[in-house]
């Protein structure tokens, strides 16, 4: 314990890296603290990184450039991104990390080989984001049938209910509720006041 504390960290975190990696702190603090941002809930790139500074690692360690890369696209999914296009991801960590582009742009393709991105074309993503993304994309696509029916008959019947519920629908509220009815996958989306909710309510 007193080993962590002389390079700043405190009490708490030094017996999480310490239940963590044992007698191997050692090793894993001089060569590259930059793991304790995989392996440590709670630690995140920048704590890492200031322990990193007091140890003496460099500010273009390789294990420094990946770990921020890694960082800049977590952040990004704190943003509602799953992946960002390759120039921002390079701009955003060239800030970050204040090292040359092309050292980033290396270890882009190394963290590829290493399977910790996936790389399509000019995107890139943190490889369980991209692997998530595939999933919710696949469950989409298997909700997402045609459940056919008689159009014209659809068009009569909810004529009929708005009539009834004397709601009183455009054309394009009227064929969003045909689309609902005829499909088990259905997504409306609108500014304010724009009718979503007449909309839903005539689908209800």
């Amino acid at each position: 314990m007193i080993f962590l504390q002389q390079y700043g960290i405190n009490t708490n975190l030094a017996v999480k890296i310490y239940n963590t990696y044992g007698q191997q702190i050692y090793g894993v603090l001089k060569e590259n603290p930059y793991r304790m941002a995989e392996d440590i809930e709670g630690v995140g790139f920048k704590t890492a990184d200031e322990i990193a500074s007091r140890v003496g690692i460099r500010t273009d360690s390789d294990y420094r450039i990946r770990s921020g890369i890694l960082y800049t696209l977590l952040q990004a999914v704190g943003e509602g991104h799953c992946y960002l296009p390759r120039e921002i991801l390079l701009e955003r960590a060239r800030e970050l990390l204040q090292v040359p582009g092309e050292s980033i742009h290396s270890q882009i393709d190394n963290l590829a080989m290493d399977k910790k991105l996936v790389i399509k074309k000019d995107s890139i993503y943190a490889y369980t984001y991209y692997y998530a993304e595939l999933s919710c994309a696949r469950m989409l696509f298997d909700l997402s049938m045609s459940m056919g029916g008689d159009r014209a008959y659809i068009e009569k019947t909810v004529k009929g209910i708005s009539k009834e519920l004397d709601i009183e629908t455009d054309e394009l509220q009227l064929q969003a509720v045909m689309e609902a009815v005829r499909n088990s996958l259905f997504i409306l989306s609108g500014g304010p006041g724009t009718g979503k909710t007449t909309t839903i309510n005539t689908m209800i």
